[in-house]
């Protein structure tokens, strides 16, 4: 990545030479990157390039690798409380016993030991549109609906680092423009963002960074220059 514009950015996830086999079967060769704070990142790629495996070691639900990865310069098998990340993958699943209200409640509980007004919960799912789901099962909702439950835990929990696999997947236009708004805010308010997508026209007028992917091996990374050009 060109670094003549990003000198004086944080760093906050790096990592060094990933890679990934199965049954002599290549998933990810190498793969090296940076994720600097309160910046919206993308990668890029077709359905099989390597998103989801990466996504799933960045994550740490998967320790079958070769190579190094640092959240704020250290070893990320050597960070101790890993609350600062926050994932959610493509396929979005809840548990049953919960109505959308009692999952938000839950969940904030869970991450920060904290609990959160039903008030707030409320306001913000009216501004996702969600309010007339606050009762209902998540696992009954649409697949767009289960995406903004996603969102609105983020913008609500504010995490250091956040990992979304294919967040905008199976969304009409409009959806996946409201979503790249929020996480776009959400970044501007503090949070690192780092997605997978397969949208490269729309996505780029929200995201700081674009990385592509094709076949396990990152063949572009660049600065969003004409996203900066906007600011």
């Amino acid at each position: 990545m060109d670094s003549k514009n990003i000198k004086n950015e944080e760093v906050i996830f790096e990592t060094h030479n990933i890679f990934k086999s199965i049954r002599n079967k290549i998933l990810l060769d190498n793969v090296s990157f940076k994720l600097f704070k309160k910046s919206f990142h993308v990668i890029i790629g077709h359905n099989g390039a390597g998103k989801s495996t990466l996504f799933n070691i960045c994550s740490g639900n998967d320790k079958k690798y070769t190579g190094d990865i640092y959240f704020k310069n250290q070893n990320i098998n050597l960070v101790k409380i890993k609350k600062s990340f926050l994932y959610f993958n493509t396929n979005l699943s809840f548990p049953t016993w919960w109505n959308v209200l009692e999952y938000i409640e839950n969940f904030f509980y869970f991450f920060n030991n904290k609990n959160l007004s039903t008030r707030n919960i409320i306001e913000k799912l009216k501004e996702y549109g969600l309010e007339d789901k606050i009762k209902s099962n998540p696992n009954l909702l649409s697949s767009g609906e289960k995406k903004k439950i996603s969102i609105v835990l983020i913008e609500l929990l504010k995490p250091e680092l956040v990992f979304l696999d294919e967040p905008d997947s199976n969304l009409d236009i409009d959806a996946r423009k409201f979503i790249y708004k929020k996480l776009r805010n959400i970044a501007n308010d503090g949070s690192s963002i780092f997605i997978s997508s397969h949208y490269s026209t729309e996505i780029k007028d929200y995201v700081d960074y674009i990385t592509f992917i094709n076949e396990g091996k990152i063949t572009n990374s660049k600065i969003n220059d004409e996203k900066r050009m906007d600011e």
